[in-house]
């Protein structure tokens, strides 16, 4: 077997396992949101997890953002 082809069936497995923990630590605008990336991630596991990496991280509400803040901060 070549060294390419364990690259390219690798690659996007660990996408995907990234894709799960960054879900597993981000807060969404809504839980409905988190739950319909994770169900995409998880039966879409070669494409789901670098789309999640691309788009999903992005959607992740500025609010939730500024609470966290908020709170190291105390």
């Amino acid at each position: 077997m070549s060294h390419t082809f364990i690259v390219i069936l690798l690659l996007p497995i660990i996408f995907t396992f990234w894709a799960i923990i960054d879900l597993a630590h981000r807060d969404f605008a809504s839980i409905k949101k988190k739950a319909l990336w994770g169900i995409f991630v998880v039966f879409v596991p070669y494409i789901g997890g670098p789309v999640y990496l691309i788009f999903g991280r992005r959607r992740v509400s500025n609010s939730s953002l500024r609470e966290k803040d908020e709170k190291k901060a105390e």
